[in-house]
Protein backbone atom coordinates (compact mmCIF):
# COMPACT_ATOMS: atom_id res chain seq x y z
CA UNK A 1 0.00 0.00 0.00
CA UNK A 2 1.49 3.39 -0.90
CA UNK A 3 1.23 6.47 1.29
CA UNK A 4 -0.38 9.16 -0.02
CA UNK A 5 2.34 11.34 -0.37
CA UNK A 6 4.10 9.65 -2.45
CA UNK A 7 6.66 11.91 -4.08
CA UNK A 8 7.94 9.39 -7.41
CA UNK A 9 4.05 9.26 -8.56
CA UNK A 10 3.76 12.92 -9.59
CA UNK A 11 1.52 14.12 -12.64
CA UNK A 12 4.01 12.80 -15.39
CA UNK A 13 3.90 9.37 -14.07
CA UNK A 14 0.09 9.64 -13.54
CA UNK A 15 -0.66 11.08 -17.21
CA UNK A 16 1.46 7.98 -18.79
CA UNK A 17 -0.91 5.40 -17.01
CA UNK A 18 -4.31 7.83 -17.87
CA UNK A 19 -3.55 8.81 -21.21
CA UNK A 20 -5.16 5.80 -22.73
CA UNK A 21 -8.32 6.74 -21.22
CA UNK A 22 -8.05 10.37 -21.99
CA UNK A 23 -7.64 9.93 -25.18
CA UNK A 24 -10.81 7.66 -25.91
CA UNK A 25 -13.01 10.37 -23.44
CA UNK A 26 -11.32 13.88 -22.74
CA UNK A 27 -14.67 14.84 -21.35
CA UNK A 28 -13.29 11.92 -18.39
CA UNK A 29 -14.11 13.41 -14.82
CA UNK A 30 -11.57 13.71 -12.37
CA UNK A 31 -13.22 11.30 -9.84
CA UNK A 32 -13.34 8.96 -12.30
CA UNK A 33 -9.76 9.00 -13.03
CA UNK A 34 -8.76 8.73 -9.19
CA UNK A 35 -10.71 5.78 -9.45
CA UNK A 36 -9.07 4.13 -12.35
CA UNK A 37 -5.56 4.86 -10.89
CA UNK A 38 -6.89 3.62 -7.43
CA UNK A 39 -7.50 0.18 -9.40
CA UNK A 40 -4.36 0.23 -11.30
CA UNK A 41 -1.52 1.35 -8.86
CA UNK A 42 -3.60 0.76 -5.60
CA UNK A 43 -2.94 4.56 -4.69
CA UNK A 44 -5.53 7.36 -4.39
CA UNK A 45 -3.76 10.74 -5.68
CA UNK A 46 -5.04 14.14 -5.02
CA UNK A 47 -7.86 15.63 -6.76
CA UNK A 48 -5.39 18.46 -7.81
CA UNK A 49 -2.27 15.78 -8.76
CA UNK A 50 -5.22 13.94 -10.71
CA UNK A 51 -6.21 16.92 -12.52
CA UNK A 52 -2.44 18.20 -13.60
CA UNK A 53 -2.04 14.81 -14.52
CA UNK A 54 -5.04 15.34 -17.07
CA UNK A 55 -3.52 17.97 -18.13
CA UNK A 56 -0.67 16.61 -18.91
CA UNK A 57 -2.15 13.90 -20.51
CA UNK A 58 -4.33 16.01 -22.54
CA UNK A 59 -1.10 18.07 -23.72
CA UNK A 60 0.95 14.66 -24.68
CA UNK A 61 -1.95 13.43 -27.02
CA UNK A 62 -2.67 17.25 -28.34
CA UNK A 63 0.26 19.16 -28.16
CA UNK A 64 0.85 22.10 -26.36
CA UNK A 65 -1.63 25.14 -26.87
CA UNK A 66 1.05 27.19 -27.60
CA UNK A 67 1.98 25.22 -30.88
CA UNK A 68 -1.85 25.05 -31.04
CA UNK A 69 -1.96 28.41 -31.42
CA UNK A 70 1.68 28.81 -33.95
CA UNK A 71 -0.09 26.21 -36.66
CA UNK A 72 -3.38 28.27 -37.07
CA UNK A 73 -1.77 30.49 -39.77
CA UNK A 74 -0.58 27.76 -41.88
CA UNK A 75 -3.83 25.65 -41.44
CA UNK A 76 -5.69 28.51 -42.44
CA UNK A 77 -3.43 29.25 -45.55
CA UNK A 78 -3.52 25.20 -46.42
CA UNK A 79 -7.34 25.50 -46.42
CA UNK A 80 -7.05 28.28 -48.67
CA UNK A 81 -4.74 27.18 -51.13
CA UNK A 82 -6.69 24.09 -51.40
CA UNK A 83 -10.21 25.38 -51.76
CA UNK A 84 -10.23 28.17 -54.16
CA UNK A 85 -12.16 31.00 -52.54
CA UNK A 86 -12.66 30.04 -49.23
CA UNK A 87 -12.24 32.20 -46.41
CA UNK A 88 -10.79 32.58 -43.12
CA UNK A 89 -10.02 34.58 -40.30
CA UNK A 90 -8.87 34.12 -36.81
CA UNK A 91 -9.70 36.91 -34.23
CA UNK A 92 -7.80 38.39 -31.16
CA UNK A 93 -8.62 40.92 -28.42
CA UNK A 94 -6.56 42.69 -26.13
CA UNK A 95 -5.08 41.65 -23.00
CA UNK A 96 -6.13 43.67 -20.00
CA UNK A 97 -4.23 43.51 -16.56
CA UNK A 98 -5.55 45.08 -13.43
CA UNK A 99 -8.01 47.31 -15.96
CA UNK A 100 -4.83 48.46 -18.50
CA UNK A 101 -4.23 46.52 -21.52
CA UNK A 102 -0.98 45.54 -22.27
CA UNK A 103 0.86 46.76 -25.42
CA UNK A 104 1.77 44.22 -27.26
CA UNK A 105 0.33 41.40 -26.00
CA UNK A 106 -3.08 39.92 -27.83
CA UNK A 107 -5.10 36.90 -26.84
CA UNK A 108 -7.15 34.62 -29.55
CA UNK A 109 -11.07 34.59 -29.47
CA UNK A 110 -11.96 32.90 -32.52
CA UNK A 111 -11.34 31.97 -35.75
CA UNK A 112 -13.78 31.40 -38.79
CA UNK A 113 -13.90 29.89 -42.42
CA UNK A 114 -16.20 29.08 -44.98
CA UNK A 115 -15.21 26.84 -48.20
CA UNK A 116 -15.34 28.56 -51.65
CA UNK A 117 -18.18 25.97 -52.73
CA UNK A 118 -20.24 26.96 -49.51
CA UNK A 119 -20.34 30.43 -49.90
CA UNK A 120 -20.82 30.42 -54.20
CA UNK A 121 -23.76 27.83 -53.41
CA UNK A 122 -25.50 29.67 -50.69
CA UNK A 123 -27.09 32.29 -53.70
CA UNK A 124 -29.03 28.93 -54.84
CA UNK A 125 -30.24 28.01 -51.32
CA UNK A 126 -34.19 28.64 -50.95
CA UNK A 127 -34.98 31.39 -48.53
CA UNK A 128 -37.85 30.09 -45.98
CA UNK A 129 -39.11 31.15 -42.75
CA UNK A 130 -40.09 29.20 -40.21
CA UNK A 131 -42.43 29.79 -37.31
CA UNK A 132 -42.26 27.21 -34.15
CA UNK A 133 -44.65 26.07 -31.99
CA UNK A 134 -44.19 28.97 -29.25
Amino acid sequence: MLRQDHQQLDKHVIAQIIQPIVKTNPTVCIKTLIVEIKMFMNYTPSYKKTWLAKQRALEMIHGKWEESYANLPKLLGALQSCVPGTVATAQTESVYEGGEIVSGKRMFKRVFWSFGPCINDFAYCKPIVQVDGT
